[in-house]
């Protein structure tokens, strides 16, 4: 707890830092984001207001997330310096040493910020291109429409690329694919804590693909929920703060020490 009050303190008393997060961030970084790309002038105040985001420099340890990436990525294009260029690096390692873990959806999300990253410095054009080909193998089809692995946060949506790349068994992680006969597919997903970041799977699931997507459970198949936005998500604040502070994901902060980082902020004021 002492952690959690220093850090609260520093959150006062530190009037450089800025605090935005969720969909306010992520309006934030989509706007200075085509804003770049066409040329228009970025204000000093929106450089400095992503560059100084405590909750950016807290969630690298926190709940790495497509939100760290892009800001991350934001920030090197627009002051033309690779600087974050290593916690990048880290950061896709976390996220995506297999498929990307918060699921198709957030890798279609991230994917400008990372290409323009490569276009503007040279990096990370063999891990763009690998992801994008194993979504396409860890597929499956319905009515030969080809759609993403269903896992993490992702919609009812088909993939970008429906070039036909397609097999019929593959494992990488999180998840192992088989095709049980044809037409019928079973993926069993693997739990992934990452943090306190909820778009992940946080539970292991078996899910079948025939002519729709059903999940496991006891002796019913019921319905794959279909990520519809964040807003839509969650029933009401306690659902998400439960969901957010599970056990698995308090763990997983706390042997990490992230606290640590923070004594060198706190020092400096």
């Amino acid at each position: 707890m002492k952690y959690i009050i220093i850090l609260l303190l520093l959150l006062i008393s530190c009037n450089n830092y800025t605090f935005t997060y969720g969909s306010a961030l992520a309006d934030q970084q989509t706007t200075t984001f085509n804003s770049y790309v066409q040329n228009e002038p970025i204000p000093q105040g929106i450089i400095d207001s992503l560059s100084n985001n405590l909750w950016v420099t807290m969630a690298i340890e926190l709940c790495p997330s497509n939100l760290v990436v892009r800001n991350l990525c934001l920030i090197d294009i627009v002051n033309s310096k690779p600087n974050n260029l290593d916690i990048i690096k880290s950061q896709l390692v976390l996220l995506g040493s297999g498929l990307w873990l918060e699921g198709y959806n957030y890798w279609i999300y991230t994917k400008p910020f990372i290409e323009l990253y490569y276009t503007k410095f040279g990096y990370f054009k063999s891990y763009i291109d690998s992801m994008d080909l194993m979504f396409r193998l860890s597929a499956y089809s319905i009515n030969d429409i080809i759609y993403p692995a269903p896992f993490g946060d992702v919609s009812n949506k088909p993939l970008e690329n429906q070039d036909s790349i397609y097999i019929d068994n593959f494992s990488i992680r999180p998840l192992v694919k088989k095709t049980l006969i044809k037409g019928v597919i079973e993926y069993n997903i693997d739990k992934c804590i990452l943090g306190l970041n909820t778009h992940v799977p946080s539970e292991s699931t078996n899910i079948i693909v025939s002519n729709n997507v059903c999940v496991i459970q006891d002796t019913a198949c019921v319905p794959f929920k279909w990520y519809e936005g964040y807003d839509k998500k969650y029933g009401n604040q306690i659902e998400e703060l439960s969901d957010i502070f599970k056990k698995d994901r308090v763990n997983y902060i706390l042997a990490r020490k992230w606290w640590k980082k923070y004594f060198k902020i706190f020092n400096k004021f």
